[in-house]
């Protein structure tokens, strides 16, 4: 809203906004009395209209308000697998980072268990050799 010459608030805004709420009340009560006033019952075959005409075009509109049930049921069924591709793929990309990480971790293990069984060799074979160096000093 702005101000009018004199400091006023302009009225002008209101007026329109005002018009068109009229307009919208007008035009609903208006499609109201049409429907009201045109005596035009669904159920009954309208004055000068073929019978079987009028059959067949309730029975395709039968038909499509429920091809539109079906759709909707649809996509909503779609919505709901595509939310649970996503939880499920993020759930695989969490277990195959868990399962990088395991073999990670056995490598390493395997590693150093490798790492221990060659000093403990490496050890037995350094006391084997010097308790003959022992029994050979001893026998002379």
């Amino acid at each position: 809203m702005g101000f009018g010459l004199y400091g006023h608030e302009s009225v002008a805004n209101e007026d329109s906004e005002s018009e068109s709420e009229e307009e919208s009340e007008t035009s609903e009560s208006e499609e109201e009395s049409d429907s009201e006033t045109s005596g035009l019952d669904l159920d009954v075959c309208p004055p000068g209209c073929d019978q079987n005409l009028y059959d067949s075009t309730c029975l395709l509109r039968e038909k499509r308000v429920d091809v539109d049930e079906k759709l909707m049921e649809e996509r909503t069924n779609k919505e709901t697998m595509i939310r649970d591709l996503d939880a499920m793929q993020k759930k695989a990309k969490l277990t195959e980072e868990a399962i990088q990480t395991v073999e990670q971790e056995l490598r390493a293990s395997q590693v150093a268990i490798v790492f221990a069984f060659e000093i403990c060799s490496l050890r037995l074979n350094a006391a084997v050799k010097n308790q003959n160096i022992d029994k050979c000093s001893t026998s002379l």
